[in-house]
């Protein structure tokens, strides 16, 4: 397991759990946090034993504008990849942001 806690304040966690990855995050998510957000993500995506990512957005308390199209990308890339990706735990308004933006196809 590892942890970052960039200079945006918001902290990423990653877990593997046999073929899944999973990435745990804290605090605010947006535009600051873009950097150490991708850079979470990409190890996994070029894991060849690494099936699905999950991101757990239990610990966010606030995203900008800006997160809901950095999940989007990772989904795009995930599936150019043929990596399944995920998303749990998210507070009630921030599920309501990411079924605005059609995430949950």
């Amino acid at each position: 397991m590892s942890s970052a806690k960039g200079e945006t304040g918001m902290r990423i966690t990653s877990e593997r759990r046999n073929a899944r990855a999973v990435l745990a995050l804290s605090g605010t998510f947006g535009f600051s946090s873009r950097v150490e957000f991708k850079a979470a993500y990409d190890r996994h995506l070029a894991a060849p034993d690494v099936k699905e990512i999950h991101i757990d957005l239990h610990g966010v308390q606030a995203m900008d504008a800006s997160a809901p199209g950095m999940l989007l990308v990772l989904r795009e890339r995930g599936r150019a990849a043929g990596k399944r990706i995920t998303i749990g735990n998210e507070q009630p308004l921030i599920k309501e942001a990411l079924a605005l933006i059609a995430f949950y196809d």
